[in-house]
């Protein structure tokens, strides 16, 4: 098995290294969040820490004129996920880099951002995974993402909905009926894609 392939991976796509695939790519990797019900942070954790990679597949991986070729820049993106993470490997098949450019990228010195330069796209992927692992080579490179999830949980009993999609009709008549209650507590932890639910049901519902 090639050292890219995550264990247990069951879902491959391959996309080409440019503006059109890296938005194609980022859809596949967020819809498969979407169908596994992975609670919204987790989702915008690795649909960001994605785009970052591929941005940088697009931007640095394949020298201007390689349109062609065994490569044809092609990016290969890997998912696999089991009970307690979700694990994506995104390859290159580019023209890599050595390890200096790539510690540097990942390690920058310590002030640097001070200066008002910008962390890499590979710093900042690292940032939202919970495990990150970077090989490249004169092959290409391939980076290992390992992301802890859990289930988006709808309960009209829990105050923090912040990781929730949208309400159940049971946790929204909870709601309403503890803001009209004068129960502010339970609108600290609303997003604002429920906060605006919330609010036209109020606005449009006539007091009990």
């Amino acid at each position: 098995m090639d050292d890219s392939t995550p264990v247990g991976a069951s879902h491959r796509l391959e996309v080409r290294a440019d503006v059109g695939g890296q938005a194609r790519g980022l859809r596949w990797v967020t819809s498969l969040g979407v169908c596994w019900g992975l609670g919204l942070a987790v989702r915008a954790r690795i649909g960001t820490a994605v785009s970052e990679i591929l941005d940088n597949a697009v931007r640095h991986a394949y020298l201007a004129d390689s349109d062609d070729g065994e490569s044809g820049r092609r990016v290969v993106v890997l998912v696999a996920r089991d009970a307690k993470a979700v694990r994506i490997t995104i390859r290159d098949f580019g023209k890599g880099c050595d390890g200096h450019t790539l510690t540097a990228a990942m390690e920058p010195p310590p002030g640097l951002f001070a200066l008002g330069v910008l962390p890499s796209g590979l710093r900042r992927a690292r940032c939202l995974t919970d495990a990150m692992n970077v090989r490249s080579d004169a092959f290409g490179t391939r980076v290992h993402m390992s992301f802890e999830t859990h289930g988006a949980a709808w309960s009209a009993d829990a105050l923090d909905h912040s990781d929730d999609d949208y309400l159940t009709a049971r946790s929204c008549r909870a709601l309403v009926a503890a803001i009209r209650a004068g129960d502010d507590a339970c609108t600290q932890h609303l997003p604002p894609h429920l906060a605006v639910v919330v609010g036209r049901i109020l606005s449009a519902a006539p007091a009990a």
